[in-house]
């Protein structure tokens, strides 16, 4: 059976631009930008809030871990409470 694919549509300095949710390692908040980090190792800065995006992937698994990270709870390979380890593999 095909996996479904989800996307969300993201400003990337004056131009949108289609990112696979799943290639989503990490997302970094950069005051009105974020950072994201992909698992293709290609990163994205976007024109948007940490918040506005964790309203938009609040039903793909992800977790706020702090003010300014959020995190693919499916990626993650080992956490501690001073730092966590990330999979670039999908």
């Amino acid at each position: 059976m095909k996996k479904k694919c989800f996307e969300i549509k993201l400003l990337v300095i004056a131009f949108m631009q289609k990112v696979l949710i799943n290639e989503i390692l990490y997302i970094e908040s950069r005051k009105d930008y974020i950072k994201l980090f992909l698992s293709n190792v290609k990163n994205l800065l976007g024109k948007q809030s940490i918040s506005s995006t964790e309203i938009l992937l609040s039903e793909h698994k992800f977790l706020r871990l702090h003010c300014s990270y959020m995190v693919a709870i499916n990626k993650i390979l080992s956490f501690e409470s001073i730092s966590s380890s990330i999979t670039r593999s999908v």
